[in-house]
């Protein structure tokens, strides 16, 4: 089961597909495949299965986000060729200026955003300092919070986000 998105409407596997359709449009459901497999530029980050791929390309046209283009032949086997439409466009250029709203959401969404940022040659710095001010009240709750060498939940999120409130500062340029 695909792991719903971060903002109700879209799961975050029709946010990765949808941005990889944008960027390597016209795409093919192989080529977006491939990206996402464990082996592949965004698989490094996070990972959707062939047929997750495929399904979650169809949803996708449903939405009316992508659609489908006259079958290519070619060597092998017939591609179709995906694109976005203008409503795609707008809904994926809003997902990568939205920060995430968790300390959790860092490892995954944040750094395919800011993988999807960098490859589409968008700014990031400014992001991350738009990041780290939306994850400034998490940060200072979780400072304030008394953490127990005891209690592993409590240390594990003092320490996670301070590691992220460290990485959002370099990024920002604030060391």
């Amino acid at each position: 089961m695909v792991r719903l998105g971060h903002d109700g409407e879209h799961s975050l596997a029709e946010h990765v597909c949808l941005a990889l359709v944008v960027e390597l449009s016209p795409a093919h459901g192989w080529a977006i495949a491939k990206e996402l497999a464990d082996d592949g530029p965004i698989g490094r980050i996070w990972t959707l299965t062939k047929p997750n791929t495929y399904r979650t390309l169809d949803v996708l046209t449903a939405k009316g986000l992508i659609f489908r283009s006259a079958m290519e032949q070619g060597r092998g086997a017939a591609k179709v060729p995906l694109a976005a439409t203008d409503e795609g466009l707008a809904t994926n250029a809003t997902w990568l200026e939205r920060p995430v709203h968790h300390v959790r959401h860092v490892r995954s969404e944040l750094l395919l955003k800011l993988t999807f940022r960098n490859r589409c040659g968008l700014e990031t710095t400014d992001f991350s300092r738009r990041q780290r001010e939306q994850l400034r009240p998490t940060f200072a709750a979780i400072a304030a919070a008394p953490t127990h060498l005891t209690d592993p939940v409590a240390l594990w999120r003092w320490e996670q986000a301070a590691a992220v409130q460290r990485f959002l500062d370099l990024l920002a340029g604030h060391q």
